[in-house]
Protein backbone atom coordinates (compact mmCIF):
# COMPACT_ATOMS: atom_id res chain seq x y z
CA UNK A 1 0.00 0.00 0.00
CA UNK A 2 1.60 3.49 -1.05
CA UNK A 3 0.23 6.88 -1.94
CA UNK A 4 -2.49 8.07 -0.20
CA UNK A 5 -4.05 5.17 0.83
CA UNK A 6 -1.27 5.16 3.45
CA UNK A 7 -4.05 7.58 5.51
CA UNK A 8 -6.06 4.84 5.65
CA UNK A 9 -4.08 2.95 8.69
CA UNK A 10 -4.72 5.93 10.85
CA UNK A 11 -8.69 6.41 9.94
CA UNK A 12 -11.59 4.98 12.76
CA UNK A 13 -13.07 1.73 11.55
CA UNK A 14 -11.63 2.36 7.79
CA UNK A 15 -12.31 -0.46 5.33
CA UNK A 16 -10.23 -0.29 2.09
CA UNK A 17 -11.57 -0.91 -1.53
CA UNK A 18 -9.04 0.05 -4.24
CA UNK A 19 -8.14 -1.82 -7.16
CA UNK A 20 -6.41 -4.78 -5.85
CA UNK A 21 -9.55 -5.79 -3.73
CA UNK A 22 -12.33 -4.50 -5.98
CA UNK A 23 -14.41 -6.69 -8.78
CA UNK A 24 -12.57 -7.32 -12.54
CA UNK A 25 -14.99 -9.53 -13.21
CA UNK A 26 -17.19 -9.92 -15.51
CA UNK A 27 -15.19 -7.15 -17.57
CA UNK A 28 -17.46 -6.77 -20.62
CA UNK A 29 -20.17 -5.57 -17.57
CA UNK A 30 -17.58 -3.23 -15.91
CA UNK A 31 -16.44 -2.15 -19.23
CA UNK A 32 -19.37 -1.35 -20.15
CA UNK A 33 -20.80 0.75 -17.51
CA UNK A 34 -17.47 2.93 -17.52
CA UNK A 35 -18.22 3.74 -20.95
CA UNK A 36 -21.87 4.70 -20.04
CA UNK A 37 -20.32 6.66 -17.14
CA UNK A 38 -18.28 9.08 -19.58
CA UNK A 39 -15.46 10.84 -17.56
CA UNK A 40 -12.25 10.70 -19.56
CA UNK A 41 -10.50 8.90 -16.15
CA UNK A 42 -13.27 6.44 -15.32
CA UNK A 43 -12.09 3.26 -15.74
CA UNK A 44 -13.25 -1.01 -15.73
CA UNK A 45 -11.09 -0.86 -12.48
CA UNK A 46 -12.69 2.50 -11.31
CA UNK A 47 -16.30 0.53 -11.89
CA UNK A 48 -14.79 -2.66 -10.29
CA UNK A 49 -14.02 -0.53 -6.52
CA UNK A 50 -17.44 1.25 -6.75
CA UNK A 51 -19.37 -2.08 -7.30
CA UNK A 52 -17.58 -3.99 -4.92
CA UNK A 53 -18.40 -1.19 -2.35
CA UNK A 54 -22.16 -1.09 -3.31
CA UNK A 55 -22.30 -4.82 -2.92
CA UNK A 56 -20.94 -4.71 0.38
CA UNK A 57 -22.10 -4.73 3.65
CA UNK A 58 -20.82 -1.18 4.01
CA UNK A 59 -23.35 0.04 1.33
CA UNK A 60 -26.42 -0.95 3.86
CA UNK A 61 -25.52 0.45 7.05
CA UNK A 62 -25.54 4.22 8.42
CA UNK A 63 -21.62 5.49 7.53
CA UNK A 64 -19.20 7.98 6.18
CA UNK A 65 -17.91 6.96 2.65
CA UNK A 66 -15.01 8.57 1.97
CA UNK A 67 -13.49 8.17 -2.01
CA UNK A 68 -9.72 8.69 -1.89
CA UNK A 69 -9.65 9.30 -5.49
CA UNK A 70 -12.63 11.38 -6.11
CA UNK A 71 -11.01 12.37 -9.70
CA UNK A 72 -10.50 8.65 -10.72
CA UNK A 73 -12.99 6.11 -9.31
CA UNK A 74 -16.20 8.18 -7.89
CA UNK A 75 -19.88 8.38 -10.06
CA UNK A 76 -21.76 5.39 -9.20
CA UNK A 77 -21.78 5.64 -5.29
CA UNK A 78 -22.65 9.66 -5.98
CA UNK A 79 -25.59 8.67 -8.43
CA UNK A 80 -26.98 5.83 -6.28
CA UNK A 81 -26.52 7.38 -2.97
CA UNK A 82 -28.89 7.28 -0.36
CA UNK A 83 -29.67 8.48 3.29
CA UNK A 84 -27.95 5.92 5.21
CA UNK A 85 -24.72 7.19 3.69
CA UNK A 86 -22.61 10.68 3.61
CA UNK A 87 -20.27 10.41 0.70
CA UNK A 88 -16.99 12.52 0.54
CA UNK A 89 -14.22 12.16 -1.60
CA UNK A 90 -10.63 14.16 -2.23
CA UNK A 91 -9.13 15.73 -5.23
CA UNK A 92 -5.69 15.14 -6.50
CA UNK A 93 -5.37 16.82 -9.34
CA UNK A 94 -5.26 20.61 -10.25
CA UNK A 95 -8.04 22.66 -12.25
CA UNK A 96 -7.56 22.04 -15.67
CA UNK A 97 -7.06 18.89 -15.32
CA UNK A 98 -10.48 18.34 -13.09
CA UNK A 99 -11.73 19.92 -16.48
CA UNK A 100 -10.56 17.01 -18.64
CA UNK A 101 -11.25 14.90 -16.32
CA UNK A 102 -15.01 15.41 -14.98
CA UNK A 103 -16.52 17.44 -17.31
CA UNK A 104 -19.53 19.44 -15.30
CA UNK A 105 -19.03 16.91 -12.64
CA UNK A 106 -22.53 17.07 -11.64
CA UNK A 107 -21.39 13.79 -9.73
CA UNK A 108 -20.05 15.91 -7.35
CA UNK A 109 -23.00 18.16 -6.28
CA UNK A 110 -24.09 14.63 -4.36
CA UNK A 111 -21.07 14.92 -2.30
CA UNK A 112 -21.94 15.65 1.21
CA UNK A 113 -17.76 17.38 1.45
CA UNK A 114 -15.01 17.38 -0.91
CA UNK A 115 -11.14 17.55 0.54
CA UNK A 116 -8.85 19.18 -1.45
CA UNK A 117 -5.10 18.37 -1.65
CA UNK A 118 -4.44 21.59 -2.46
CA UNK A 119 -6.40 25.66 -2.55
CA UNK A 120 -6.18 25.74 -6.62
CA UNK A 121 -8.65 22.78 -6.46
CA UNK A 122 -11.44 24.98 -5.37
CA UNK A 123 -10.86 27.10 -8.34
CA UNK A 124 -12.39 23.92 -10.24
CA UNK A 125 -15.24 23.89 -7.48
CA UNK A 126 -16.33 27.31 -8.00
CA UNK A 127 -16.32 27.56 -11.34
CA UNK A 128 -18.87 24.43 -11.48
CA UNK A 129 -20.40 25.70 -8.82
CA UNK A 130 -20.40 23.27 -6.48
CA UNK A 131 -21.27 24.00 -3.50
CA UNK A 132 -20.69 21.40 -0.78
CA UNK A 133 -18.38 21.56 2.42
CA UNK A 134 -14.79 21.60 1.19
CA UNK A 135 -11.13 21.41 3.41
CA UNK A 136 -8.00 22.07 2.26
CA UNK A 137 -5.67 19.06 3.89
CA UNK A 138 -2.39 18.33 2.56
CA UNK A 139 -1.30 14.54 0.97
CA UNK A 140 0.86 13.27 4.41
CA UNK A 141 3.65 11.29 4.28
CA UNK A 142 5.24 8.29 6.25
CA UNK A 143 7.84 9.92 8.22
CA UNK A 144 9.18 6.75 10.02
CA UNK A 145 9.75 4.91 6.80
CA UNK A 146 10.90 7.58 5.02
CA UNK A 147 13.34 9.25 7.00
CA UNK A 148 16.98 11.00 6.82
CA UNK A 149 20.24 8.13 7.11
CA UNK A 150 23.48 9.27 8.14
CA UNK A 151 25.09 6.06 6.29
CA UNK A 152 24.68 7.52 2.96
CA UNK A 153 26.89 10.29 1.69
CA UNK A 154 24.95 12.77 -0.71
CA UNK A 155 26.16 12.89 -4.59
CA UNK A 156 26.62 14.71 -7.07
CA UNK A 157 23.18 12.88 -8.53
CA UNK A 158 20.06 14.77 -9.59
CA UNK A 159 16.76 12.94 -8.48
CA UNK A 160 13.66 13.01 -10.59
CA UNK A 161 10.46 10.54 -9.68
CA UNK A 162 7.39 10.31 -11.47
CA UNK A 163 5.63 10.85 -15.18
CA UNK A 164 2.64 12.53 -14.60
CA UNK A 165 2.01 16.11 -15.57
CA UNK A 166 5.80 17.36 -15.66
CA UNK A 167 7.05 19.47 -18.05
CA UNK A 168 9.45 17.88 -19.74
CA UNK A 169 10.40 20.54 -22.52
CA UNK A 170 11.68 22.24 -19.52
CA UNK A 171 13.04 19.13 -18.11
CA UNK A 172 15.45 18.51 -20.92
CA UNK A 173 16.71 21.98 -20.41
CA UNK A 174 18.00 22.01 -17.08
CA UNK A 175 19.71 18.96 -17.70
CA UNK A 176 21.44 19.64 -20.64
CA UNK A 177 22.06 22.89 -18.81
CA UNK A 178 23.21 20.98 -15.45
CA UNK A 179 25.49 18.34 -17.85
CA UNK A 180 27.18 21.58 -19.15
CA UNK A 181 28.09 23.09 -16.29
CA UNK A 182 28.90 20.19 -14.53
CA UNK A 183 30.40 17.42 -16.42
CA UNK A 184 30.33 15.23 -13.66
CA UNK A 185 26.72 14.91 -12.59
CA UNK A 186 24.58 12.22 -13.29
CA UNK A 187 20.42 12.04 -13.20
CA UNK A 188 18.17 9.06 -11.83
CA UNK A 189 14.89 9.05 -13.15
CA UNK A 190 12.31 6.61 -11.69
CA UNK A 191 9.27 6.20 -13.49
CA UNK A 192 7.03 4.32 -15.92
CA UNK A 193 8.56 3.37 -19.61
CA UNK A 194 7.02 6.11 -20.80
CA UNK A 195 9.81 8.83 -19.37
CA UNK A 196 12.14 7.26 -22.28
CA UNK A 197 10.34 8.97 -24.94
CA UNK A 198 10.80 12.37 -22.81
CA UNK A 199 14.34 12.58 -21.87
CA UNK A 200 17.85 11.94 -24.08
CA UNK A 201 19.46 8.65 -24.61
CA UNK A 202 22.44 9.19 -22.86
CA UNK A 203 24.88 7.48 -20.22
CA UNK A 204 24.68 10.14 -17.87
CA UNK A 205 20.66 9.46 -17.55
CA UNK A 206 19.58 6.63 -16.34
CA UNK A 207 16.11 5.40 -16.00
CA UNK A 208 14.87 2.95 -13.70
CA UNK A 209 10.84 1.78 -14.19
CA UNK A 210 9.07 1.34 -10.98
CA UNK A 211 11.36 0.67 -8.36
CA UNK A 212 10.10 -0.79 -4.72
CA UNK A 213 9.90 1.85 -1.55
CA UNK A 214 12.74 0.37 -0.33
CA UNK A 215 14.92 1.18 -3.48
CA UNK A 216 12.56 4.76 -4.04
CA UNK A 217 14.18 5.41 -0.77
CA UNK A 218 17.74 4.46 -0.92
CA UNK A 219 17.64 7.45 -4.22
CA UNK A 220 16.28 9.67 -1.29
CA UNK A 221 19.41 9.44 0.59
CA UNK A 222 21.94 9.37 -2.24
CA UNK A 223 20.63 11.86 -4.55
CA UNK A 224 21.80 15.70 -3.95
CA UNK A 225 18.48 16.90 -4.84
CA UNK A 226 14.91 15.81 -6.19
CA UNK A 227 14.60 17.97 -9.48
CA UNK A 228 10.69 18.96 -9.59
CA UNK A 229 9.10 20.86 -12.87
CA UNK A 230 5.74 20.20 -12.79
CA UNK A 231 3.10 21.36 -15.70
CA UNK A 232 0.68 22.51 -12.90
CA UNK A 233 0.42 20.34 -9.97
CA UNK A 234 -1.66 19.72 -6.62
CA UNK A 235 0.21 17.44 -4.32
CA UNK A 236 3.45 15.31 -5.36
CA UNK A 237 4.24 11.52 -3.74
CA UNK A 238 7.93 12.71 -4.52
CA UNK A 239 8.31 15.83 -2.97
CA UNK A 240 6.57 15.10 0.76
CA UNK A 241 9.12 11.86 0.36
CA UNK A 242 12.32 13.34 -0.90
CA UNK A 243 11.58 16.18 1.95
CA UNK A 244 10.71 13.34 4.51
CA UNK A 245 14.12 12.10 3.81
CA UNK A 246 16.03 15.25 4.32
CA UNK A 247 16.51 15.84 0.60
CA UNK A 248 16.30 19.61 -0.78
CA UNK A 249 13.79 20.20 -4.13
CA UNK A 250 14.31 22.28 -6.88
CA UNK A 251 11.12 23.40 -8.45
CA UNK A 252 9.28 26.40 -10.04
CA UNK A 253 6.53 28.35 -8.63
CA UNK A 254 3.46 26.19 -10.22
CA UNK A 255 0.00 25.19 -9.02
CA UNK A 256 0.36 24.57 -5.12
CA UNK A 257 3.93 24.16 -4.73
CA UNK A 258 4.02 26.78 -2.54
CA UNK A 259 1.91 24.82 0.09
CA UNK A 260 4.08 21.87 0.23
CA UNK A 261 7.63 23.28 -0.11
CA UNK A 262 7.81 25.80 2.02
CA UNK A 263 10.69 28.34 2.46
CA UNK A 264 13.65 26.72 3.73
CA UNK A 265 12.80 23.06 2.11
CA UNK A 266 14.54 23.87 -1.55
CA UNK A 267 14.69 26.91 -3.93
CA UNK A 268 11.98 27.87 -5.74
CA UNK A 269 12.03 29.07 -8.84
CA UNK A 270 9.41 32.15 -10.19
CA UNK A 271 9.83 32.13 -13.49
CA UNK A 272 9.98 28.44 -15.27
CA UNK A 273 13.39 29.54 -16.90
CA UNK A 274 15.81 26.72 -17.60
CA UNK A 275 18.90 29.34 -16.77
CA UNK A 276 17.06 30.11 -13.30
CA UNK A 277 16.18 26.50 -12.52
CA UNK A 278 20.07 25.47 -13.76
CA UNK A 279 21.34 28.04 -11.04
CA UNK A 280 19.07 26.93 -8.16
CA UNK A 281 20.51 23.13 -8.53
CA UNK A 282 23.66 24.53 -9.01
CA UNK A 283 24.11 26.36 -5.97
CA UNK A 284 22.60 23.20 -3.85
CA UNK A 285 25.30 21.40 -5.61
CA UNK A 286 28.08 22.99 -4.86
CA UNK A 287 27.19 23.99 -1.39
CA UNK A 288 27.22 21.03 0.79
CA UNK A 289 26.28 23.51 3.95
CA UNK A 290 23.31 25.02 1.96
CA UNK A 291 22.16 21.84 1.16
CA UNK A 292 22.48 20.22 4.61
CA UNK A 293 20.13 23.47 6.04
CA UNK A 294 17.54 22.74 3.22
CA UNK A 295 17.92 19.48 4.00
CA UNK A 296 16.79 19.67 7.55
CA UNK A 297 13.73 22.53 6.61
CA UNK A 298 12.47 19.88 4.73
CA UNK A 299 12.08 17.53 7.22
CA UNK A 300 10.61 19.70 9.12
CA UNK A 301 8.18 20.25 7.15
CA UNK A 302 7.53 17.05 6.14
CA UNK A 303 7.10 15.81 9.91
CA UNK A 304 3.96 18.60 9.65
CA UNK A 305 3.06 16.38 6.89
CA UNK A 306 3.00 12.76 8.86
CA UNK A 307 -0.04 10.76 8.31
CA UNK A 308 -1.14 10.51 11.82
CA UNK A 309 -1.53 14.36 11.52
CA UNK A 310 -3.25 14.67 8.13
CA UNK A 311 -5.68 11.82 9.44
CA UNK A 312 -6.59 13.35 12.27
CA UNK A 313 -7.21 16.59 10.39
CA UNK A 314 -9.32 14.16 7.84
CA UNK A 315 -11.06 12.88 10.42
CA UNK A 316 -12.25 15.40 12.00
CA UNK A 317 -13.79 17.10 8.37
CA UNK A 318 -15.77 13.78 8.26
CA UNK A 319 -16.99 13.73 11.43
CA UNK A 320 -18.50 17.16 11.42
CA UNK A 321 -19.92 16.13 8.04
Amino acid sequence: MNGYEQIVKHLPAAALFDSVRGLNRPYRLLSGIARRVELATYTSISAGIELRYLLSKWAFLRHTVFFLYGDYDLYLAAMLRTSRRLLAAALHNPPNELRRRLGDAEHLRKCDGIVCLGSNVLEFLQDRRIDVKTAVVPHGVDTDFFSPCEGYRRERRVLIVGWHLRDWELTRQVLAGLRRAEPEIRVDVVGPAAVRDELPKEEWIQIHEWVDDEKLREFYWKSGLLLYLPSDCVASNAVVEAMSCGLPVVTVNRGAVKEYVSPGCGLICNRASAAQVVDAALSIIRDESLAECLGRTARARAMELDWKRVAAEITGFLEGL
